[in-house]
């Protein structure tokens, strides 16, 4: 049987009381238990949802990029 995980309350799937394991959360805790199969599915959908806008993803261009390696002006040379 999955071991149920802790999740913030504000993911989607959270419930106060989760139905399948049938037990609250720890009192206090402001976490809500959730399995880890229905926590891997909102990952994936939050992961497939938020792709487009990902620059690991999609790249970014050279000229955009403030990671890019600084030119070295020939004119002091």
């Amino acid at each position: 049987m999955a071991q149920p995980i802790h999740a913030p309350s504000n993911l989607p799937g959270s419930h106060e009381h989760h139905e399948e394991s049938g037990s609250p959360a720890p009192a206090g805790s402001g976490l809500n238990l959730l399995k880890c199969s229905q926590a891997a599915a909102d990952l994936k959908q939050s992961h497939l949802q938020n792709a487009p806008h990902d620059p690991l993803l999609t790249g970014v261009s050279s000229s955009t990029n403030p990671f890019r390696p600084q030119k070295v002006c020939s004119f002091l040379w």
